[in-house]
């Protein structure tokens, strides 16, 4: 996100530099393929650098985190987490968004610059609601990860992909940074250093969330699992 604005700020200078007056500029179309481009091209580096060491299987002796339940209980475990930077860049970004459609309306909005501009922040303000906050839902279904204020979109998880769930301490520093990091089967969704959620499925792959009350919700995870395996 901080490359993709950086390289949407240096475009927009860029083309005001020789231009008399800012209704003048005009930003080349290639300039916004080319911050993309490397916008992507940082993200997969950041990813597949940040990947960090593999993960140690768990030893023998080691049982992770188990609920006791009463025969016939149903229990649901719900969690929420929330990055205040995002979610701040994405008010900025629909603050910005308020702005030129006010601009546009009155008619001093016209122009290459703004018209550029407008999709580039509403792009932002969509990614930044999705990715600010994450909330995850665990029950006999399985587990379900909203994503964004409203919880969706949804991922949908369900327990016979799971092998069993544990709690672990982990930080951006780790994974590569915030937001949704790694590489399809070791992901992480880290919006918050401190507890997450690993999840680890049967194919051998994982998926790691930082979210509150971690150790709760991996002990009703192994429960269920262990409930499906005696029925």
């Amino acid at each position: 996100m901080s490359v993709f604005a950086a390289g949407i700020s240096l475009s927009t200078l860029d083309a005001n530099l020789d231009a008399p007056v800012w209704t003048s500029a005009r930003l080349p179309s290639w300039h916004l393929i080319a911050v993309l481009a490397g916008t992507a091209a940082v993200a997969v580096t950041a990813g597949y650098l940040g990947r960090g060491e593999p993960d140690q299987p768990p030893s023998a002796d080691a049982r992770p985190p188990l609920l006791r339940l009463k025969e016939g209980e149903r229990t649901v475990w719900v969690s929420r987490v929330t990055n205040p930077w995002l979610a701040a860049g994405a008010a900025a970004a629909g603050a910005g968004v308020c702005v030129l459609i006010v601009l546009r309306f009155i008619g001093s909005g016209t122009g290459a610059v703004p018209g550029v501009t407008l999709p580039v922040l509403v792009l932002v303000l969509v990614l930044g609601l999705l990715s600010a906050s994450v909330s995850v839902r665990v029950s006999g279904d399985g587990v379900a990860i909203g994503f964004g204020p409203f919880g969706w979109p949804v991922r949908r998880i369900r327990l016979p992909k799971i092998d069993l769930a544990l709690s672990e301490t982990r930080h951006p520093s780790q994974v590569g940074g915030w937001g949704f990091r790694g590489l399809p089967g070791s992901a992480t969704i880290m919006l918050r250093g401190g507890d997450c959620l690993i999840i680890r499925y049967r194919s051998g792959g994982q998926l790691a969330i930082s979210i509150d009350d971690a150790a709760r919700g991996a002990s009703l995870i192994n429960a269920l699992i262990a409930e499906r395996v005696e029925q």
